[in-house]
């Protein structure tokens, strides 16, 4: 079934029945035509209402459409006036991209100083971060600051911001708690540290193991192991990370429920009740043992709902939370936060005394009157539907141009989309990272986040921090490095 519409001298045509989603098929036209030069810089497009009504979509549709292009530079929406073409285009920066050109990095990794490098990144899009907004909120956390913020002697974080995080968790994750359990800490990496120095005070073992998934992100096994703390690996299945039959030694899990990374999977109820009984059942024999939760990805989530974390779950008080807003917001902010229980929370306050917190005091201000004014809950709510957009579009070119080769896993949740290699493909990802750096592309290797065993092959594929033409470019350069590492290997097409 055909639709189309018309305005100035141009027609946006299409086909229902594809499978290509109708709010990406207005985009790429659009698109097209500011390319092509039949919508030029200035020109004033129809509203979302006026285009949704003309094509016969709904208003979502359209929106979405103008959000894609609004996000990727090529439009832009003045209040009360409309949308229009916008004076600047991404286009022109995408001339200075190379299509696939050779080139060898010296060290073949991410030269973030060449432009001629892409990679699929799965960090925040800080071009569409709100920085008059967040300027405000500098200003305001400044006029009058505390004393104690200046000399900065506030250990576990400024009262202010514990009190935003402990509001924003019982919106945004229906968790209820007190500002005394919420420690700020400078990211995930900070509190596991913090977290492990605690429970080994307290604890009556002269030493311990930390069962940690494999394959997990790689710094954090590498800053576990060197607190002298032993690695004990956990299979990780369809249903999140498997649960033992029982604690043998170990002082605490470190688990990510909501989105383990890297594979995306998202911990069934099930497991979920397996693991808080095992817990349960080791405090009651008298092991002392912990839950460390992860809160990875979990803002992140485009079809169904978010799982409540396990601490509301977790009757015995032996569940602690991890949060980051880096991951969110820009990666420099370097803050994060720990909520832990009543009992627990003495002792992890004690170790940040003793050790020093490497949270950043000076934004401390700006961030709690970013959360406390509404401000990060709609700069989230528009990075979940630009962040949908931008996977639709990679797994519709994954799906259409590289099904052969990949299977793509987990694509309800997160910031990168999970490509296992097909074993027929007779490649490794570390043979496709090594084509790839001599095509100006960085290869994120599943196979390197495995701390033990025979690991999974495959790549992890960022797509939050990148536009649309940038994501096509991306796949094109796969593609090149698919012909170039057979090529070298001699593996049949």
């Amino acid at each position: 079934m055909m639709s189309s519409t018309s305005f100035s001298s141009v027609t946006i045509s299409l086909d229902l029945d594809d499978q290509v989603p109708v709010y990406l098929q207005i985009a790429r036209q659009i698109r097209a035509l500011i390319e092509q030069e039949r919508l030029r810089p200035g020109d004033r497009l129809p509203s979302s209402r006026q285009l949704a009504q003309d094509l016969g979509v709904s208003r979502t549709t359209s929106s979405n459409s103008y959000d894609l292009l609004t996000s990727e530079g090529y439009l832009l929406g003045i209040p009360k006036k409309g949308v229009f073409i916008a004076h600047r285009l991404p286009s022109l920066m995408l001339e200075q991209l190379p299509s696939t050109t050779t080139r060898t990095s010296p060290d073949n990794s991410y030269d973030n100083t060449d432009d001629n490098w892409l990679r699929f990144d799965s960090g925040a899009d800080v071009s569409l971060f709100p920085h008059r907004i967040w300027r405000r909120c500098l200003q305001q956390g400044w006029r009058d600051p505390p004393r104690e913020l200046l000399e900065g002697t506030m250990k576990s974080g400024l009262p202010a911001l514990r009190q935003a995080v402990a509001d924003y968790l019982h919106a945004m994750r229906g968790l209820s708690v007190k500002p005394d359990q919420v420690i700020i800490t400078a990211g995930n990496r900070d509190a596991i540290s913090l977290l492990l120095s605690a429970l080994k005070r307290i604890s009556t073992k002269a030493s311990s193991s930390v069962w940690l998934e494999n394959p997990c992100y790689p710094a954090l096994a590498e800053s576990v192991s060197s607190m002298g703390v032993q690695l004990d690996a956990l299979a990780v299945d369809a249903e999140g990370a498997v649960c033992p039959t029982g604690v043998s030694g170990q002082l605490a899990a470190i688990l990510t429920p909501s989105r383990q990374y890297p594979l995306g999977v998202a911990m069934s109820a099930r497991r979920r009740q397996e693991w808080l009984d095992l817990c349960s059942q080791s405090n009651q024999t008298g092991q002392p043992f912990w839950l460390i939760e992860d809160d990875y990805d979990s803002e992140f989530i485009y079809q169904g709902r978010a799982q409540a974390p396990l601490m509301k779950a977790d009757t015995q008080q032996h569940t602690l939370l991890v949060g980051s807003f880096s991951k969110i917001l820009f990666r420099s902010l370097r803050i994060g936060y720990i909520v832990a229980p009543d009992q627990l929370a003495p002792h992890l306050l004690s170790s940040q005394h003793a050790l020093g917190s490497m949270a950043s005091l000076p934004l401390q201000p700006a961030l709690a009157a970013f959360l406390t004014h509404g401000y990060f809950a709609t700069h989230l709510r528009r990075m979940r539907r630009v962040y949908q957009q931008r996977r639709d579009h990679l797994l519709h070119l994954l799906q259409s141009e590289l099904a052969d080769q990949f299977q793509i896993t987990s694509t309800h949740t997160g910031m990168h989309l999970v490509a296992l290699l097909k074993p027929e493909s007779g490649l490794t990802d570390e043979q496709l990272a090594r084509a790839a750096s001599e095509l100006g592309l960085t290869l994120n290797r599943l196979s390197s986040h495995y701390f033990t065993g025979k690991p999974q092959q495959g790549l992890l594929l960022g797509f939050s921090a990148l536009s649309e033409p940038y994501l096509n470019e991306g796949i094109e350069r796969l593609h090149q490095v698919l012909k170039r590492a057979r090529e070298t290997l001699s593996v049949p097409s």
